[in-house]
């Protein structure tokens, strides 16, 4: 895109992104011409041979590093509960992006039992006597699953299962009578994530907890696949696994043909005999020896890859109403790093292509641009459907990503938000069309003011659609255009929040001031900018809590004016809940805030959306709201401003109520469970869940239990 500009005007400084805070064209559209996705990036189905050859070649090429993001971690989520029916239990469930696609969580209930996931490291503490496990030892982790009844505020642990601790534990699936465990055997941290020999010792591990009788529940059996898990999804019965593995190359080494030794092929004949089934990946199930985990014929190659990639993306489907040897797969080669489920495809992203990191922290060139891969499925069987190569890049935190895509109600569209990385810090000046684009037509003068309106804009839409013919997902319209050229955020800002509901958008940029965004989906030929808020401090996920209603979680934050903050930007507060109505797209308003503590107060609803319960009570036009809270707010200097940290106050659940009929935010008392004795430091909690169960709320924090009544008036129990 860079050719299509005489040059880049550079107007400011870079600014961190945690400076206070952290073509050609071939269809005709009612938004006016568009460019057609390009080539690069389609899959093409392999065969040994062709297989055999590129893997050969990549060895060979000593390959590296493939394109990836940052940081690998569950996939973030939002509005999970289950509804109540005449004479059941109200229960709350996972928070999901999607309804219908489960999502694996830390914690999961029926609305009688609980199962969480422990995990006992040897600089935690250990729970109280009869919790089922071994006193810590140094060095030393074990893990499992506790499996707790219910009674109103009673809860008793009726067993905990030790399991494997081969792999660690990242998330459980409730399906049926039995509780499937996931768990993979590294973290995939920023440093990991770009050397793809990481990828070729791990392992993903899944077990079986049949918990027809809870109390007698017992491990069944085990799966283990080969390769690091990115994220899983689950669509009724099956379960769908996305994973990254790498060749042990040395396994099988091209023996040298030439004086200097050297095994590179322009310097001798190659006299490696490895098959690609030897370089695939492997499963095990139970003890039986292992198989290979996808057959060539069912994989695929990214003829549009830049630079030899030797990573396999494996996707399995697995059948839950079966022991877990049921299964199939399909894989390409290539690199994916993020997944985004409905309940009729998978869709894989993958930023291009080449990165620089800094501090084990991804830098992004100019002009990044994403490949998406579309998979449909139906129950065990997957059909690759089409590439596109797309503008922009999914952004810098990984539990987001999922969000910035989003499949219309009917399946046939694709809506996706990137981040527009020609001006990711930096103001850019758009300048006349250089001379070697050529501009006598129309349709190219079309294709330049599109891609400077997009250019423009540090966020973009684009809307993609299935082309059956080509084996592509064509372009169907993007935002900006040169008929709504309207910028989507403004100079210096990132994209934080995003969320598809229906046929629109919402996004929120940040970096004095809080943009929100509408966008209007309806025609997807056409879509348009509807309307924006400006609000202090931004959200970091936002939720439907209602009829026309959005619950944003984020900061607050106040305008650096002073001369230390010449470089412009906002220094964040505390913990804010913000209540908008989108009623009216072209004029959102901010009903009702809450602003949680003071700087340094910190959430793990902030970084994963899990962690935050949402319940519908019945049909009071109550939503129920419950988050775990680390407060700041104890002042040790005399040095008040915006940049002054608060000192650790207290740990606890913070519950709340959106009242659909007032339009605000009614703040519970907190469910407080350690507070600050002698400066001492505030206990882990980022894997902190809540469940409520009809009017009662169960806290777990650090692998223990507290229970309340909902409203906060009885005394709580715990810790269990």
């Amino acid at each position: 895109m860079t050719s299509l500009f005489q040059k880049i005007s550079f107007l400011s400084v870079l600014a961190s992104i945690s400076l206070f805070t952290a073509c050609s064209s071939d269809t005709t559209t009612d938004g006016g011409l568009q460019p057609s996705p390009k080539t690069g990036g389609t899959l093409e189905r392999a065969t040994n041979a062709s297989l055999t050859a590129y893997f050969r070649e990549a060895q060979n090429g000593n390959n590296r590093v493939s394109g990836a993001d940052d940081n690998v971690a569950l996939e973030a989520s939002a509005d999970g509960a289950s509804p109540p029916t005449a004479n059941s239990v109200s229960f709350s469930g996972t928070t999901l992006q999607e309804a219908g696609v489960d999502e694996a969580d830390w914690v999961k209930t029926d609305g009688e039992f609980i199962y969480s996931i422990f995990q006992n490291d040897s600089n935690n503490f250990t729970l109280e006597e009869g919790s089922g496990f071994a006193p810590n030892k140094p060095h030393e982790f074990s893990q499992g699953i506790r499996i707790m009844q219910t009674s109103g505020t009673t809860l008793n642990e009726i067993k905990s299962i030790s399991l494997s601790d081969t792999t660690r534990l990242s998330g459980i699936y409730l399906a049926n009578k039995d509780l499937i465990a996931v768990g993979s055997g590294g973290n995939s941290i920023a440093y990991d994530w770009f050397n793809s020999f990481y990828f070729g010792s791990q392992t993903t591990e899944l077990q079986w907890i049949n918990v027809s009788e809870p109390a007698n529940a017992t491990l069944t059996n085990k799966l283990s696949f080969d390769g690091n898990l990115v994220s899983s999804r689950r669509v009724g019965n099956v379960l769908y696994l996305m994973l990254r593995h790498y060749p042990n190359f040395e396994v099988f080494p091209v023996e040298p043909n030439s004086q200097d030794g050297s095994t590179r092929p322009e310097n001798n004949a190659d006299t490696n005999t490895a098959t690609a089934e030897d370089f695939l990946p492997k499963v095990q199930f139970n003890e039986q020896p292992k198989q290979i985990a996808v057959k060539p014929e069912n994989c695929f190659i990214n003829t549009g890859a830049r630079g030899q990639q030797a990573d396999i993306i494996t996707l399995a489907a697995i059948n839950l109403s079966s022991d877990g040897s049921e299964f199939e797969t399909t894989c390409f080669v290539g690199s994916s790093e993020a997944l985004y489920a409905s309940t009729k495809a998978l869709y894989l992203a993958s930023t291009r292509w080449d990165y620089n990191f800094n501090s084990n922290v991804a830098d992004y060139a100019p002009a990044v641009t994403t490949d998406i891969h579309k998979f449909a499925f139906s129950g065990l069987d997957f059909d690759y459907r089409g590439s596109a190569e797309i503008g922009g890049h999914l952004g810098w935190l990984q539990d987001r990503k999922s969000y910035r895509m989003s499949e219309s109600a009917d399946g046939e569209y694709l809506r996706i938000i990137t981040h527009n990385e020609q001006r990711p810090w930096i103001a850019i000046e758009i300048l006349p069309a250089s001379d070697d684009v050529a501009a006598s037509s129309v349709e190219a003068a079309a294709i330049q003011a599109n891609e400077r309106a997009a250019a423009s804009s540090p966020v973009m839409l684009t809307i993609l659609k299935e082309n059956s013919q080509k084996a592509a997902l064509d372009i169907v319209s993007q935002l900006p255009n040169q008929n709504s050229p309207a910028s989507i955020g403004k100079t210096g800002e990132q994209l934080y929040a995003s969320r598809f509901i229906g046929d629109r958008a919402y996004l929120v940029t940040f970096r004095i001031t809080d943009p929100l965004y509408v966008l209007d989906l309806s025609n997807p030929q056409a879509p348009e900018l509807k309307g924006e808020l400006e609000i202090d401090g931004y959200s970091d996920f936002l939720f439907p809590a209602g009829n026309n209603l959005l619950l944003g979680v984020g900061k607050d934050a106040i305008a650096a004016e002073d001369a230390f903050d010449f470089r412009g930007g906002a220094w964040y507060q505390g913990v804010k809940l913000s209540l908008i109505d989108v009623a009216d797209p072209s004029n959102p308003t901010e009903l009702d805030k809450v602003i949680i503590g003071k700087r340094g107060t910190e959430s793990p609803a902030l970084q994963n959306p899990h962690a935050i319960t949402l319940l519908n009570s019945g049909t009071n036009g109550i939503t129920r709201v419950a988050l775990p809270i680390t407060l700041n707010e104890t002042l040790t200097s005399s040095n008040i401003g915006p940049r002054t940290y608060y000192n650790y106050t207290q740990t606890g659940l913070y519950r709340f109520e959106v009242d659909q009929v007032s339009k605000s935010i009614v703040a519970l008392p907190p469910l407080v469970t350690h507070q600050n004795s002698n400066n001492s430091f505030a206990p882990a909690n980022f894997n902190s869940r809540s469940v409520i169960i009809d009017d009662t709320v169960h806290y777990q924090q650090n692998n223990q239990f507290w229970s309340q009544d909902w409203a906060g008036k009885l005394p709580s129990t715990g810790p269990k």
